[in-house]
């Protein structure tokens, strides 16, 4: 079995889980993955490289993915219990195509070894033709959920 799979598969069990378990909101999730790749590309190379030395090997590419990572968590944290239960498949669907598109983005992101073996599967390659409307649809999807979900306002009552 290929590393993309074994990567793919373990970050869509993780998610769907976690979209699951939590009832978080899949939408805010992609949209805190975009901004968490958007603050990778933002981040000085020079404060990376200096935290990344404190780590043995690969330092660099683990502070990358944690700049990655700790928005994503911060965001499964802060919407939990804000989904119905008729909505859950819809957003286990969206944690789906989230991993997807991770797990495409992912490697040249952080450049680690590990990561960068997915790269060169075939069926990776395939995939990342459609990367673009992957990522379209995962957008589409997102914004339908965030949309869904929003919270009515509370009737004012006498007292």
């Amino acid at each position: 079995m290929s590393v993309f799979f074994i990567v793919l598969g373990a970050l869509s069990l993780l998610l769907a889980f976690v979209v699951y378990y939590f009832r978080t909101n899949a939408g805010m999730i992609f949209f805190a993955t975009c901004a968490s790749l958007l603050l990778l590309s933002t981040v000085d190379p020079v404060v990376l490289t200096t935290a990344g030395s404190l780590l043995p090997s690969e330092g660099e590419g683990y502070v990358r993915l944690a700049v990655v990572a700790l928005p994503i968590a911060l965001a499964v944290m802060l919407f939990r219990h804000t989904i119905k239960g008729s909505f859950v498949m819809l957003h286990i669907l969206i944690a789906l195509l989230i991993a997807l598109v991770i797990t495409l983005l992912l490697p040249e992101a952080t450049g680690l070894s590990w990561l960068l073996d997915t790269v060169d599967d075939d069926m990776r390659r395939f995939i990342d033709g459609f990367s673009m409307l992957i990522l379209a649809l995962t957008f589409a999807l997102s914004l339908v959920a965030v949309m869904l979900s929003s919270k009515k306002p509370h009737k004012k009552s006498k007292h």
